[in-house]
C-alpha cells in the first residue's frame, strides 16, 4: 500500500512539473481594436502567437509573435 501512494505521489508530481508551459506551439489570439485616441475610425486587428519555447534563467518560457493588421 505503501509503494502504491508513493508511486502515485511520485507520478503525479512529474506530471505536473511537466506542464509548466503557457500555451502550447501555434496557440494564437485575436484582438479587434476600434477607434484610437486621436483618430476615432481606424479600425484594426492583432495577432499574438506562440511561436516557439526556449529556456531563460532555468525557467521554460513561451516566445510570442504580435503582428498588426490594418
Amino acid at each position: 500500500m505503501k509503494k502504491l501512494l508513493l508511486f502515485i505521489f511520485i507520478s503525479i508530481s512529474l506530471f505536473a512539473f511537466g506542464q509548466n508551459t503557457f500555451a502550447p506551439i501555434g496557440a494564437k489570439w485575436y484582438y479587434g481594436i476600434n477607434g484610437g485616441y486621436y483618430e476615432s475610425n481606424v479600425n484594426y486587428y492583432q495577432t499574438v502567437e506562440v511561436i516557439s519555447d526556449t529556456v531563460i534563467a532555468e525557467k521554460q518560457c513561451s516566445v510570442l509573435e504580435l503582428k498588426t493588421y490594418y
